[in-house]
C-alpha cells in the first residue's frame, strides 16, 4: 500500500475509480453506521473494509469520531481486547476527503451472526413458546416482567431497548443459539468472558453506543468465537452519562437510576476475577496514557488533537474508583 508522507493511506486514485474498485455494501447488523457508507476493497491480496463519511467536511480537521476509532483501538490493543487494524485513507488530496481502512476480519468458511441477529432470534423464540432455559413458567415471569408486550414493542420498527442489551439477556440468547452445540456450554462461557472484558472496557471509555450490532460471532464446524472489537468511534462521549441518549451494554436487564449504578452493581456481585479484570483496566487506563495514545496518533498523521476532554474522563474515573475502593457484596 502507498503511504504518504504523514502516514494517511493513498486511496486517491481508486476513489476517482470508485466504480470500478468499490464494492458498496449494505450491512444488515448496521457495522458502518448511519452517517458512513461501506465499501469492500481488494489490495495486496488483502481484503479490506472502507468506511466514507456521507458528506465531506472541513478539511483541515479529521473527524473527532474517525479520531476515537483509532484511539479506541490503540488503548484496546494496550489493555488485551482483539481489535481490528484500522488507518486513515486519503481519498482526496484536494478536498481533504478522509475514510477509514480496516482490515476484514472475515473468513470464507465462516458463518457470521452479530448481537442483534443472535438476541432477535431468541426474541422470536420467546413470542412463540415457554422458555426452557429458565425452568420457570414463561422468560416473562423468570425476569419479573408483567406485561409480555414491552418486550417485543419496539423489534417491528428495528430497535432493541435496553434490557435487551445486556450481559444478562446476552447469555441467555447464546444459550439459545448454540443449544444444538454438544459444547455448548464451554463455546458460551468463552465469548461472554470475552463479551464481560470488553463491557468493562467501553464503560471504562465512556462509549456510548456499544449495542448489539457492535459485536459478532464467527461460527464453523469447527467451533465459534468473538470476533475483534470494532466500531469505537462515540468514544469518551460527553452525553455518556445522558440516559436519554446512552445506547451502551449493560450487565443487567433491570433498569437503573445511572449507569454507574450499574457498574457498581456488576463490581459487587462479580467473581473475584472480574473484579481483578476491573482492577486491571482502570488502573492501566489512567489520563496520562490516554494522554500519551492520543499524542501518538496525532503525530501519525500530523493531525490537530480533537477535542476530547480529559478532564471529563478524569471525573468519569474518578467516579468508577470511588465505587469500587469498598465493594459491598450483593450475593
Amino acid at each position: 500500500m502507498d503511504y504518504t508522507k504523514d502516514g494517511f493511506i493513498n486511496l486517491e486514485s481508486i476513489y476517482r475509480n470508485r466504480s470500478k474498485y468499490l464494492n458498496k455494501i449494505i450491512i444488515p447488523n448496521d457495522l458502518c453506521g448511519p452517517h458512513y457508507n461501506g465499501y469492500w476493497l481488494k489490495m495486496d491480496n488483502q481484503t479490506y473494509f472502507l468506511k466514507i463519511p456521507n458528506t465531506l467536511y472541513d478539511s483541515t480537521k479529521i473527524k473527532r469520531e474517525m479520531f476515537c476509532e483509532l484511539l479506541g483501538e490503540e488503548l484496546a490493543r494496550l489493555i488485551g481486547i482483539q481489535t481490528i487494524e484500522s488507518n486513515l485513507a486519503m481519498l482526496n488530496s484536494q478536498s481533504a476527503f478522509y475514510g477509514i481502512l480496516s482490515k476484514s476480519y472475515l473468513k470464507s468458511d465462516e458463518d457470521i451472526y452479530s448481537g442483534r441477529q443472535i438476541v432477535e432470534d431468541y426474541l422470536t423464540y420467546l413470542e412463540k413458546a415457554k422458555d426452557p432455559l429458565t425452568n420457570k413458567n414463561s422468560f416473562y415471569e423468570y425476569f419479573g416482567y408483567q406485561n409480555q408486550d414491552i418486550m417485543f414493542d419496539k423489534i417491528s420498527e428495528g430497535k432493541l431497548k435496553y434490557y435487551y442489551n445486556s450481559l444478562e439477556f446476552i447469555w441467555a440468547s447464546l444459550e439459545y443459539h448454540f443449544k444444538g452445540r454438544k459444547n455448548k456450554k464451554e463455546i458460551v462461557e468463552g465469548i461472554m468472558q470475552k463479551l464481560t472484558k470488553r463491557y468493562i472496557f467501553q464503560f471504562i471509555l465512556m462509549q456510548k453506543d456499544y449495542h448489539l450490532a457492535n459485536w459478532e460471532i464467527a461460527e464453523s464446524d469447527n467451533g465459534a468465537y468473538l470476533v475483534p472489537q470494532y466500531d469505537m468511534d462515540m468514544s469518551f462521549s460527553t452525553t455518556f452519562t445522558n440516559e436519554s441518549r446512552n445506547n451502551s451494554m449493560r450487565s443487567e436487564m433491570p433498569k437503573v437510576n445511572n449507569i454507574y449504578e450499574d457498574i457498581r452493581r456488576f463490581y459487587n456481585t462479580s467473581s473475584s476475577e472480574f473484579q481483578n479484570e476491573f482492577n486491571r483496566q482502570i488502573n492501566l487506563l489512567t489520563e496520562d496514557v490516554i494522554a500519551s495514545c492520543i499524542a501518538k496518533i496525532a503525530k501519525k498523521y500530523n493531525l490537530d488533537i480533537p477535542p476530547i476532554s480529559l478532564a471529563i474522563y478524569s471525573e468519569h474515573r474518578r467516579r468508577i474508583l470511588s465505587l469500587i475502593e469498598s465493594p459491598t457484596k450483593e450475593r
